[in-house]
């Protein structure tokens, strides 16, 4: 069981991430932003991140990067509406260890935790 902490703008989004993955992992907390997300993570030092790119106030690339100067060994996977190529490869090269779509979600995402 992995402690994980969610970080998106859309609530109901963040809650439906929650319950897909609450049977087998804990749900630590949900952020609204990235700068939310920095402080939840120095709270609850969770296992596992999982963040939107588009977000208010700090984009979830921008989180990525400060969050691995944190913790260089912390596992992120970001979880977004964005396809193209670009956003992915910025997101691995901020420290993201995965890149699931939104609109492929279910199975890929519980993939991608395990």
């Amino acid at each position: 069981m992995s402690n994980i902490i969610l970080a998106d703008d859309h609530l109901i989004v963040a809650q439906g991430i929650a319950s897909i993955l609450q049977p087998q992992h804990q749900i630590l907390a949900i952020a609204k932003d990235g700068l939310e997300l920095i402080e939840l993570v120095k709270q609850h030092q969770p296992d596992l991140v999982i963040t939107d790119i588009s977000m208010p106030d700090m984009t979830g690339i921008a989180a990525i990067a400060a969050l691995k100067r944190i913790n260089k060994k912390m596992k992120i996977i970001c979880l977004t509406m964005h396809d193209e190529q670009e956003y992915a490869e910025s997101a691995i090269a901020a420290g993201a260890k995965g890149y699931v779509l939104k609109h492929e979600a279910c199975g890929s995402l519980v993939e991608a935790v395990n």
